[in-house]
């Protein structure tokens, strides 16, 4: 019998609601979840279209090999130790990801468009070890943050454990004197005159990653307060993800290919995308440093994106894109958003211009899950969907309370967000 999800259970009157399923969770690492999907399969894992840069899973699992082991041989980074990242979308922000979880290092990706203050507040929190940005000259200048200027500003108050900053691009400025810490150009160090010797890499820096293990630290968006550092393992990373992906009929054995212009700092980006990526074998397309409605439209004509995922403002401006330039889009089936719901206009107006399309699928998550918590069924007709959130995923338990009591409100009446919980209800 095929694994597959169930019909959600509902705990009537209550607003509670739980995602049964007869498949089973993976007990699996990051990082194990791409070295299968690049021994199974030879395709394109990531495009990232204004780098000019396409890889297949194999060679990004041999990038990701490599400079897990430069950071581990070369810059003593551990298992347990943070690797904080501040950059807009880039290849190399995928290869750090899964050379993190090789070794066991847990990621922190920082919001790319933060003030000095900002970033201050989240490197003392998460304390890193080693700290990836663009450096002076870096396109990204131009196009979202002067990063390098937002470090130098605040480098006398770097954290205690910060021994090495590797630039990703530019010109590969020294940050100037850092008392107890070294900088390093990205591509020097990893493929250039600074790396290890290919004789002197071996595989023992590998950590057998317990998927209970801490993968990521990610902000959260700071919306009733200054932000906070979620904490996700591998379990919770993989397991929602690959269910996520299930849902949408992802495979790899499909030809998917997801237009990706929303950034990897957050984890719509960097789970959504670039993990959903390596636990179900779809590809990616990266369009920009920054979002713009011409790269988008130009990236899913060029290559043929079967899905595009975005906020539903997005929609709107591809609309009026292809409408004002006289183009078309003939391969897109698929939509992911959040944030909000579309308006049943707007969905009537682009499954016009874009007649291929089958599925607007709205979905409700939060950092702290992983980020998924509801999404349509597969079977759900767009017009079904574009006034709800779905039903839970595989295996996640969702309640409606009241903010005053913490009781669980009944269906109809207006939840809050929890205060304080003071009585358990037995569903089972």
């Amino acid at each position: 019998m095929e694994a597959k999800s169930l019909e959600s259970h509902v705990m009537y009157p209550y607003s509670y609601a739980y995602g049964k399923s007869s498949k089973t969770l993976l007990y699996e690492s990051l990082a194990r979840c791409l070295e299968k999907v690049a021994a199974k399969h030879n395709k394109i894992a990531v495009i990232s279209e204004h780098e000019n840069v396409m890889k297949t899973f194999q060679e990004l699992n041999a990038d990701a090999n490599r400079l897990a082991k430069v950071m581990a041989q070369k810059l003593h980074i551990k298992l347990g130790d943070v690797v904080a990242v501040m950059t807009a979308n880039c290849y190399n922000f995928v290869v750090i990801q899964y050379a993190c979880a090789k070794i066991g290092a847990i990621l922190c990706p920082i919001n790319a468009y933060y003030t000095s203050q900002e970033l201050e507040m989240c490197l003392k929190k998460v304390n890193p070890k080693l700290f990836f940005i663009p450096s002076k000259g870096s396109d990204q200048e131009l196009s979202v943050n002067k990063i390098y200027d937002v470090f130098v500003d605040i480098k006398t108050e770097l954290p205690s454990k910060l021994s090495h900053v590797i630039f990703l691009d530019g010109n590969g400025s020294s940050c100037g004197p850092l008392k107890n810490c070294a900088s390093h150009y990205f591509s020097d160090l990893v493929y250039g005159e600074d790396k290890i010797c290919a004789d002197e890499l071996n595989n023992n820096v590998f950590v057998d990653i317990d998927a209970d293990e801490v993968c990521s630290f990610f902000f959260t968006s700071g919306t009733t307060g200054s932000p906070k550092a979620a904490i996700l393992s591998h379990f919770n990373l993989t397991n929602n993800t690959r269910f996520f992906g299930e849902r949408l009929d992802f495979a790899a054995g499909n030809n998917v290919i997801v237009c990706l212009p929303v950034p990897v700092f957050h984890v719509f980006g960097a789970v959504l995308g670039t993990i959903t990526m390596a636990t179900t074998g779809v590809t990616i397309v990266m369009t920009g440093y920054r979002y713009s409605v011409e790269s988008v439209v130009h990236a899913i004509i060029k290559h043929k994106c079967t899905h595009f995922m975005g906020v539903p403002a997005m929609l709107i401006d591809i609309m009026n894109y292809i409408e004002d330039n006289n183009l078309q889009i003939t391969t897109l089936v698929g939509v992911i958003t959040a944030a909000t719901t579309v308006p049943y206009e707007v969905v009537q107006r682009f499954a016009t211009l874009v007649p291929t399309i089958s599925r607007i699928d709205i979905v409700y998550g939060a950092t702290e899950c992983s980020p998924i918590v509801t999404s349509p069924l597969p079977q759900t007709k767009i017009e079904d969907a574009l006034d709800n959130v779905g039903v839970p995923l595989d295996f996640v338990e969702v309640k409606l309370v009241d903010r005053d009591t913490g009781k669980i409100v009944k269906i109809g009446e207006k939840g809050s967000n929890l205060k304080r919980t003071n009585e358990r209800i037995n569903f089972y």
